[in-house]
């Protein structure tokens, strides 16, 4: 011991000494070349080095720090060294040590999953905690479920990381283990597991406000997915409206085949995956056998990021195991400009004037609007264009009359960017340069909707990029309807769609369009064989009308035609009339006075014009649905 003492107090001298320049051993009597002190350590009994052990605080007193000074940090649990070109305490431990929270922001914390006694938790299982970081670090944080303040119930969520700033982060922890008792009451939603929150081994404040509720096993029932329906108005941004409400839900059927035993019966319980911001999940238990509705209310946050189909996917717990279903949700249209044109006529209500079906049908809101009932949804902001007049708030529109029609004026009227133009009877005949002014509309995202009353040569040949020479264009045939083609197509499969025999149809096709007190329909014939789909051709059989085609849509413009300017005529003030020529557009509204809905309807088959009954009303809903889709994504108005 005396050697061992007197080696060390010599290497100390020769270390600490300022006249003495050499290399001290210690343990070792040939210290390495490159080192100025070499400790060595005995293999046998072998021994570390210890430099001064302290608290951040303690390591903070420390006055005029040099540059390289060595400690070891006992909050970390860590080497620090002071850095004097930062004038700080750096960490060995990748320059951070164990991160500091002030708190976490309870009232924002968010529980994901299902929790179902006797079941062990997933992936999907998570809890989101926002936490205001004060010195960024490393973390393990811990939430145990707790049944009650000294009993965890059987599940903990767990996360790691690294905090890198300073402010508000978000920590996901995801779920290990198995609820293990119910904690659940469908009358009291405070009832549940609270939480226990812990971070690097100190615990957190308590956040009473957070409820895990863990319902009884899964029930025996069958899932009806094709029941699924999604409730209420989901909005993009900037639109602040709140998706996330007690109105924004999904109802999906289910048949309950055994409600189990005990004083909580059988529960059941749904989460949807998150897909472009949206969410929904539920659970609860089951009263009664046989038919049931399960309802699953959006998430909070919930707001769509997308005008696109969103398809989510509902993942169901049954006894039998998982059940998953689809659902689609598609958030609300933004409200849409309209231009129209022609005479707006207040006996026969052409135009689309205020005292017609075909402005009822456009107007109410269980046609277009923001209501569970709504067969195409929309926001309705209930805002009116500069100049015209808004329709629910759905649609704000100007009306140009035929005199302000003139071809000088198309270019002007253009320029508004209207996103659907509607050209409909007594509109003046579209000369070459008019067809060229609206041509530059198609062409950069307009979409145009012909109801010709007059020869419509100059337009068509401009959609086609033809001579109009080529077009051939007259009143043709002994009849006024038109016989709709049945295939695949967004008008003639639109979501408007009548109830024939007690069938609720998917196709217009095959239906009837019929014009008004006409005797016959504007046929165009040198169409191009591209380019271009057909609905419907001229009825007569007889040249020069025989083949013609009197309803198509063009492909590679949104430019659709009916060869009828009369179209839109309503039904004599909602009475019922006994002309059989006259009126072809109907509404529920004109074949029932007290219904207000003012939903498509089909015109009665009678006899004249009308024989095959008609289906204008469909097909023209069908038409604005489609038109009103085609702007919201590739419009002259989208960005």
């Amino acid at each position: 011991m005396k050697k061992c003492f007197f080696s060390f107090a010599i290497a100390l001298i020769a270390l600490f000494s300022n006249s003495v320049y050499c290399q001290v051993g210690i343990g070792t009597m040939k210290p390495d070349s490159s080192a100025t002190l070499d400790v060595v350590s005995d293999t046998i009994t072998p021994l570390g080095v210890l430099v001064p052990r302290m608290s951040e605080t303690a390591r903070d007193r420390i006055k005029n720090p040099a540059d390289g000074l060595v400690i070891y940090n006992n909050d970390e649990d860590c080497f620090n060294y002071y850095s004097l070109s930062d004038t700080t305490w750096q960490s060995l431990c990748g320059k951070l040590g164990k991160a500091t929270i002030d708190s976490a922001y309870c009232s924002q914390i968010h529980v994901y999953g299902s929790y179902i006694q006797g079941v062990a938790t997933t992936v999907n299982e998570r809890i989101v905690i926002p936490v205001e970081v004060l010195k960024p670090g490393s973390y393990d944080m811990t939430v145990v479920a707790m049944l009650d303040p000294a009993t965890n119930n059987g599940y903990t969520f767990m996360a790691s990381g690294v905090f890198l700033y300073a402010g508000k982060q978000t920590v996901t922890l995801t779920a290990q283990g198995t609820p293990q008792n119910v904690d659940f009451n469908p009358n009291d939603p405070t009832v549940g597991d609270h939480i226990k929150m812990n971070l690097n081994g100190t615990e957190l404040d308590a956040c009473n406000n957070v409820v895990i509720q863990v319902i009884p096993a899964a029930a025996d029932y069958d899932v009806s997915c094709g029941s699924a329906v999604v409730n209420g108005i989901y909005t993009m941004a900037p639109d602040k409206t709140n998706s996330d409400d007690a109105t924004h839900y999904i109802d999906v059927s289910v048949n309950v085949n055994d409600l189990g035993t005990g004083v909580i019966t059988s529960g059941w319980s749904a989460e949807t995956n998150k897909v472009s911001g949206v969410q929904f999940r539920g659970s609860g238990i089951f009263n009664n056998l046989g038919s049931n509705t399960v309802r699953l209310y959006a998430v909070a946050g919930t707001k769509p990021t997308t005008l696109d189909p969103i398809v989510l996917t509902m993942t169901f717990q049954t006894k039998n195991g998982e059940v998953d279903c689809q659902v689609t949700l598609r958030a609300a249209y933004t409200p849409k400009k309209i231009a129209i044109f022609g005479t707006q006529d207040v006996t026969y209500g052409y135009a689309l004037n205020p005292n017609g079906s075909a402005y009822k049908l456009l107007s109410s809101l269980y046609n277009f609007g923001n209501m569970n009932e709504s067969t195409v949804k929309m926001v309705v902001p209930n805002t009116a264009e500069p100049g015209g007049y808004s329709i629910n708030g759905a649609f704000n529109v100007k009306w140009y009359s035929t005199g302000t029609n003139s071809q000088t004026n198309w270019n002007n009227i253009m320029s508004e960017k209207p996103d659907i133009v509607i050209i409909t009877y007594a509109a003046a005949t579209i000369s070459t340069t008019g067809a060229g002014y609206v041509m530059n509309y198609l062409n950069t995202g307009g979409i145009v909707l012909q109801f010709t009353e007059n020869n419509p040569r100059n337009m068509i040949a401009s959609v086609f990029g033809l001579p109009a020479t080529n077009i051939g264009a007259a009143r043709y045939g002994t009849g006024s309807w038109t016989q709709l083609a049945n295939y695949q197509d967004p008008i003639l499969n639109g979501p408007f769609q009548p109830i024939i025999n007690g069938t609720q149809t998917k196709t217009l096709g095959g239906l009837y369009l019929c014009g008004d007190t006409e005797t016959q329909l504007y046929g165009v014939t040198g169409l191009p064989a591209s380019g271009i789909i057909i609905y419907g051709y001229n009825n007569a059989t007889t040249a020069p009308g025989a083949g013609s085609v009197s309803a198509f849509r063009a492909t590679g413009q949104r430019y659709c035609y009916f060869g009828e300017g009369g179209f839109f005529t309503k039904r004599d003030n909602g009475n019922n009339p006994t002309s059989t020529t006259i009126e072809p557009f109907v509404t529920s509204h004109d074949l029932d006075s007290s219904d207000n809905t003012y939903r498509p309807a089909l015109h009665d088959a009678t006899s004249g014009n009308f024989q095959y009954g008609d289906c204008n009303s469909f097909y023209f809903a069908n038409m604005l649905a489609w038109a009103i889709d085609q702007a919201q994504f590739y419009g002259i108005n989208t960005k």
